[in-house]
Order: C-alpha cells, then structure tokens, then sequence
C-alpha cells in the first residue's frame, strides 16, 4: 500500500473513532445489584469472583469459589427528581400553545432486595442461583402539574431468576452458561380525557423471548420488543410480562 493510501485509511479511522455511537438511556434501570459490588462501583465485575453474587455477573467464575456461599443484600434508593415550569409549550404538531401549571417534584423511595447463592458440587462442578431486581422504581407527580398529559404516575416492579452453572475444565479454562426468567410489572396513567394508546419498548440483548404477557408482544427487531398499551381515559393500564434470557 502507497504511503498516500496509508494516510487516507489513517484518517478514516480517526473519523470513525470520534463518529457518534446511539446510546441506550438507563430508564428504569437498578443497578444495586451487590452490596459488595456497589462499594466498588462495579468495577470489574465481570472478572471477579468475590462472593456468590458472581452467579449473576459471570457465571464461568463460580468455578473460582469454594464450598458453599450465600449473599443477601438490601438497597435503599431515595431517588430525587424536580422540574420547574418556565415557558413549557405544546408540540408544534398540535398548537405549540403556552402550557400551563405548576412545576412537580417525585420522591418515590423504594426498597431493592437481592439474594445469590453458591455452591461447590465437585472441584471442576459448581452451580449458583441469582434472585435480584434489574429494572424498577417509580415516579409520581401531582395530578395538576404541567407535564400531566404526558404522564402522572409511572411504575416498572421486575423480578429475576436466574440459575447458572460454571464448569472448570483446566487450570486456566473455565465455562459457564445460565437462563434467566425475568417478570416485569409496568403501571402508567393517563389524564387526558380521551383514552391513549402508549408504546412500551425494552432493549434485550443475547437469546431472549418473550414466555407470557398481559398484552400481545411484538419482536421488532433482534434487540427490541414491543407492547401497545391501552391506557383509558384519566384512568391507569397495567402491563405484565415474562421473558427468558440464555447466557
């Protein structure tokens, strides 16, 4: 390859490295998982193989543990969010007229349990199980506030199990596989006098489907699904959901 060649795939790859990548917003998501995890802000996680909670994380590393561990953990989230009203207006679409109403504050506090075992069958044999709560919390605020129309009250409350096993087969080579069953509860309200029909999406990555839920599923895309939820009016629709995950 000419030099005058090398320059210019040079600079593509400086081009590609700063180009901007999507993002996934956090939503809902719990990240308290492992009291012992959340001192060390999760650093390394998946690499290490501290306590049963590792189940979870990675489950090649259970081979790393010896006999039989348990880890039981309680997280108290005291969330915080405000929003001052200062010129808030209507979509364009619709108006793009001034709204009106006071700001809001939601301070839904929640407690987040976590429970993992582990346990040693044989030297190069060894099993764990994971019970946390990935996704959750709530926000609520005033019915009068200015963001009213687009929501009042919303909740997601989720439950996950998850057996794992992790088989040492050498010295230096480990391999673990798990499932997880995970149970979603997600509530929305609606002020609006007429009812409305709300898309809920989650992001899911690796071998997942859905197993049951309260309203019809759709797969739009490998790492995406989708439930329409019917949300009557000044009324509030409940969502529930199964999905299996493979690891």
């Amino acid at each position: 390859m000419r030099r005058g060649a090398w320059a210019t795939a040079l600079v593509l790859l400086a081009l590609l490295s700063v180009a901007p990548r999507p993002a996934w917003p956090a939503g809902f998501l719990v990240q308290e998982k492992s009291p012992r995890g959340l001192g060390s802000a999760f650093a390394g996680e998946g690499a290490l193989a501290e306590d049963a909670a590792t189940a979870h994380f990675n489950s090649a590393a259970l081979t790393l543990l010896e006999g039989t561990q348990a880890v039981l953990g309680m997280h108290f989230i005291l969330p915080r969010v405000e929003f001052e009203n200062e010129g808030s207006t209507l979509n364009p679409a619709v108006g793009h007229g001034r709204l009106r109403g006071p700001g809001a504050e939601s301070t839904e506090n929640a407690l987040v349990p976590s429970a993992y075992l582990a346990h040693e069958v044989t030297p190069r044999l060894h099993v764990g199980l994971a019970l946390n709560a990935p996704f959750g919390l709530s926000t609520k605020y005033d019915s009068d506030w200015v963001g009213r129309y687009h929501a009042v009250t919303s909740s997601m409350r989720t439950v996950n199990l998850e057996p794992a096993v992790g088989i040492k087969v050498n010295d230096w080579l480990a391999l673990g596989a798990g499932m997880s069953a995970l149970y979603a509860k997600v509530t929305i309200t609606n002020a609006k006098s007429d009812a409305v029909t709300v898309d809920v999406r989650e992001a899911r990555f690796g071998v997942w489907r859905i197993v049951d839920s309260s309203v019809p599923a759709e797969k739009i895309s490998a790492t995406e699904m989708r439930f329409r939820l019917s949300v009557p009016a000044n009324g509030e629709a409940v969502l529930t959901y199964t999905v299996q995950i493979e690891s």
